[in-house]
């Protein structure tokens, strides 16, 4: 979507790149070289975007919240409905995301709803 709403491509790299902003997702052994290795997230849908230094941005957490938040927070992606015809994607001739560390955790574990049928009765004979 990045590359769609500004033109410009996101490479996927397994080492940093010199000059290069570099964004890491999800969890794993890169939050310790960046020293982000001690995050600890409340629930599964927890997540932490966080900039550790100039180069780069983590979107930290168990489940793909962090990413969204970001893709609505700093490029103005919304989800409308489901579908393409659903998605406005603003187009950008730069991106500008401030660093500041946006950390949230649902109040409630579940984002499942479920519904109660009420009680069962069997059908008159």
């Amino acid at each position: 979507m990045v590359e769609k709403s500004t033109g410009g491509r996101l490479p996927v790299v397994t080492n940093p790149v010199a000059d290069k902003i570099s964004i890491y997702i999800g969890l794993g052994p890169h939050l310790e070289t960046i020293g982000l290795d001690k995050l600890e997230f409340a629930y599964v849908d927890g997540f932490e975007v966080a900039f550790p230094d100039a180069q780069s941005i983590v979107i930290a957490g168990n489940s793909e919240w962090g990413v969204t938040e970001f893709m609505e927070r700093y490029i103005g992606v919304r989800w409308l409905m489901p579908g393409p015809f659903g998605t406005d994607l603003p187009e950008h001739k730069t991106l500008s995301i401030p660093a500041e560390t946006v950390r949230q955790a649902p109040s409630f574990e579940s984002r499942q709803l479920q519904y109660a049928t009420g009680p069962q009765t069997s059908a008159p004979q």
